[in-house]
């Protein structure tokens, strides 16, 4: 895992949101971070590293404070962790990143994608898959059972609680990856609209997950 890709571009973004497995992300993060910038964390003041159960409104006021402080050091960087974020904080935070200041970057960690639609808009979202999720090509192999089959293995898991709404989404990407990368892929187009729309339903509150993978699934 290796994120030196997201300062190859100028100027960097200033706010990424990375989704994923929290703690491998935050050292691999922090590892390119101080390669690209030439700090180290825990000697540069303007370096910060916050976890969060629940990130609230208060907790986006404190980086509001910090992120208005007199820099010693540029550049200003907060690494912000969180297993759940309020929608108070979310509305908190867009306004935050709406107006970014120079040398200030923002990194979101969150083992799911669950920011509103708003905040999302603001931000460079990079997903971080699992080393279990199957590959594009060999969902593609399976015949339709085989398919559904997958389907009803992943929604059992997310209801017993061994796999959350984000290893569907992993499943959607590593398939659009594939349909994209293979330029001679059957109704190429229509199965990327599919899959695109099938990303934005998951998205939101409440998405019903089995239904949704089954129309991915009989779409590409």
């Amino acid at each position: 895992m290796n994120f030196d890709h997201l300062f190859t571009t100028h100027p960097i973004h200033h706010a990424h949101f990375l989704v994923g497995p929290r703690e491998d992300i935050v050292d691999n993060l922090i590892a390119s971070l101080e390669k690209h910038f030439g700090i180290v964390f825990g000697n540069h003041s303007d370096a910060l590293h916050i976890r969060y159960t629940t990130m609230s409104i208060n907790d986006t006021h404190f980086l509001r404070e910090r992120e208005e402080r007199k820099a010693f050091v540029y550049p200003k960087i907060f690494i912000v962790a969180f297993e759940a974020i309020s929608f108070d904080a979310q509305q908190a935070l867009l306004k935050l990143l709406e107006e970014p200041k120079p040398e200030t970057y923002f990194f979101l960690v969150a083992p799911q994608d669950t920011l509103a639609p708003t905040l999302r808009s603001r931000v460079l979202t990079v997903h971080v898959r699992r080393g279990t999720v199957i590959s594009g090509k060999d969902i593609v192999a399976k015949n339709p059972a085989e398919r559904l089959a997958l389907v009803k293995d992943m929604t059992t898991s997310i209801t017993n609680e061994e796999k959350t709404k984000q290893d569907a989404i992993d499943l959607i990407s590593v398939l659009e990856d594939y349909v994209y990368k293979t330029e001679d892929y059957p109704r190429r187009l229509e199965a990327l609209h599919a899959l695109s729309s099938a990303r934005t339903f998951l998205h939101q509150s409440g998405a019903p997950i089995k239904l949704i993978l089954e129309y991915v699934m009989v779409s590409v």
